[in-house]
């Protein structure tokens, strides 16, 4: 799933960050693992948002959220992912 994917992806920015041979700032850390969590949301958000045609065309995909309009609209998702 996306969730589980962004979780990768923070979690791989994280542990480059703690093997850097540096001392460690938990605050930097703390900063740069938000920032990426956001980026990979926005990220995710955005793909989403492009790729509605397609996905209402895959039977795996069809009841997406923004492809069935249950939760959130086009304009919404687009809020959400300039707001991350």
């Amino acid at each position: 799933s996306k969730a589980r994917l962004s979780a990768l992806v923070v979690s791989t920015s994280s542990f480059g960050f703690l093997a850097a041979a540096t001392p460690i700032s938990y605050t930097t850390l703390a900063a740069a693992s938000l920032g990426t969590a956001l980026c990979s949301s926005s990220a995710s958000t955005l793909n989403q948002i492009f790729e509605q045609d397609r996905d209402s065309r895959m039977k795996r995909t069809a009841q997406r959220p923004l492809v069935t309009k249950k939760i959130i609209g086009t304009t919404g998702a687009y809020a959400l992912a300039t707001a991350t």
